[in-house]
């Protein structure tokens, strides 16, 4: 079976000409100048989302294949830190074709906003990681009355 991916029309996605000459500099770049080989293990970045209203901030975190005792988050003044590792599977296999990245990661998000750390909440359900991050009193919004 081969894998082939999805590409839309560029006249459907905007600027997915660059999207498309990036990749192929990341291809150029890859090998044979910077030493990565065909099949050499394929490092990976999860994929994140930030969302803020009044009261909190959110952050949603793409980790499949982890376990939540795999991960760590630290939250130290204005900045969200979350690490883990992926493990590699099929030790032994002749692969075909990689693509699923593996290895240790960690990423950092600037807040900017002040966060009450006592109330931040996490929850792993089905691979996201989504983390509840209250703002600090002085963060949020204030009514003020005109006398």
């Amino acid at each position: 079976m081969n894998l082939i991916r999805c590409q839309f029309p560029t006249a459907a996605v905007p600027f997915a000409r660059f999207q498309t000459v990036a990749d192929e500099m990341t291809r150029l770049f890859d090998f044979p100048f910077f030493g990565r080989l065909p099949g050499a293990p394929v490092s990976w970045t999860p994929a994140f989302d930030l969302a803020e209203d009044q009261d909190a901030v959110t952050v949603r975190a793409e980790l499949p294949g982890l376990k939540k005792d795999q991960i760590q988050i630290n939250l130290q003044d204005d900045t969200l830190t979350i690490t883990g590792e992926r493990k590699f599977e099929g030790e032994g296999q002749n692969h075909i074709r990689r693509e699923r990245g593996f290895g240790r990661f960690e990423r950092s998000i600037r807040l900017n906003t002040p966060i009450d750390e006592t109330g931040a909440k996490a929850t792993f359900e089905d691979g996201v990681l989504t983390l509840v991050l209250p703002k600090a009193p002085e963060a949020k919004p204030r009514q003020i009355a005109i006398s």
